[in-house]
């Protein structure tokens, strides 16, 4: 006997997503010269490292600048000039890296001033745009603040630089830098294939972020730091990500993209987060159902525990 199943009056409707390939993704570089860099005196040569990959991949990468760490030492200034000379744009975040909501507005806005003169024999060589990133994200707690950073971004033609693509690098990096003083390779390569797959998973949440908010993929955004994992996994970030059909563009060029012009001067949504997390309550449209796969919670939760397992076993095996 057949059996015949029948739906009627039910229509289910499932968002239409637009890909275009090649997929544009912008990959900016925040904390230079880098703090743990600074310290050892290796930011010039990292920074060369940097330099080398992003031409070898023909990104036109951009960096975001602490200023009372690139003035602290010859190394330090010594890697914005390598940066520069690649032909790699330079960009503020802020002098002392002090989150927006733990500095006053005039001190907080006088210290970007201060970044702007270390900045400006760069901007007048190369004719950059200025742009300009809140360390952490954080765009301040109380709606004057707000106004004031929109005030200051409309009327000195600077370019908010939002975050599509975040990620929890900084957390990986810090274990990355106690593995290499120990001299541990194993906990070393393990540590750095988890981070490979972290990575690809941020980028994986933000083109599941585009398709909720806006029905398709837009260009991207992607947060790293100027560190030493990086600086070793780059090559293979880049590669993977050419082979996910990315084509690697200017900052400048997504932040001039539909979706993000509107959101060129000013802050969208207060609370620091990415852009997709911002745009969900601008539009009224949820993000992806579960836990952000690129915050620091989820690393805390999923991420870390695996870590923590390579710190086990390094020890065990002593």
């Amino acid at each position: 006997m057949k059996r015949i199943f029948l739906f009627i009056g039910f229509v289910f409707s499932l968002p239409t997503v637009s890909y275009s390939f090649p997929m544009k993704i912008a990959v900016t570089v925040d904390d230079l010269p880098g703090w743990h860099l600074v310290k050892s005196g290796n930011a010039q040569k990292t920074a060369s490292l940097f330099a080398s990959v992003f031409k070898q991949h023909k990104v036109p990468a951009t960096g975001f600048v602490i200023g009372a760490l690139a003035s602290r030492t010859k190394d330090s200034m010594n890697a914005l000039t390598v940066w520069s000379n690649a032909g790699l744009v330079l960009a503020n975040h802020t002098w002392d890296h002090v989150p927006y909501d733990k500095s006053s507005t005039k001190e907080f806005w006088s210290g970007v001033a201060r970044t702007e003169k270390l900045l400006a024999p760069f901007y007048k060589r190369y004719g950059w745009n200025r742009i300009f990133r809140f360390p952490m994200l954080n765009q301040g707690d109380i709606p004057e603040k707000e106004t004031a950073a929109n005030e200051y971004f409309f009327s000195t033609k600077t370019l908010l630089a939002h975050v599509s693509v975040d990620t929890s690098d900084w957390a990986f990096a810090r274990y990355y830098d106690q593995f290499t003083e120990t001299g541990d390779l194993t906990a070393i390569k393990n540590l750095e294939a988890l981070y490979f797959k972290h990575i690809m998973d941020c980028v994986k949440y933000a083109e599941e972020a585009s398709a909720a908010i806006f029905s398709k993929q837009i260009p991207q955004i992607l947060l790293i730091h100027a560190n030493q994992l990086n600086a070793v996994m780059l090559p293979d970030i880049l590669k993977e990500l050419r082979l996910q059909k990315y084509d690697f563009i200017s900052l400048e060029s997504v932040l001039d993209s539909p979706e993000y012009r509107p959101f060129r001067y000013k802050i969208i949504y207060q609370p620091a987060d990415h852009f997709f997390y911002h745009m969900s309550h601008e539009l009224k449209r949820d993000l992806p159902q579960g836990l952000d796969r690129s915050s620091y919670r989820y690393f805390k939760s999923y991420w870390e525990p695996q870590i923590k397992k390579l710190c086990m076993t390094a020890l065990l095996s002593e």
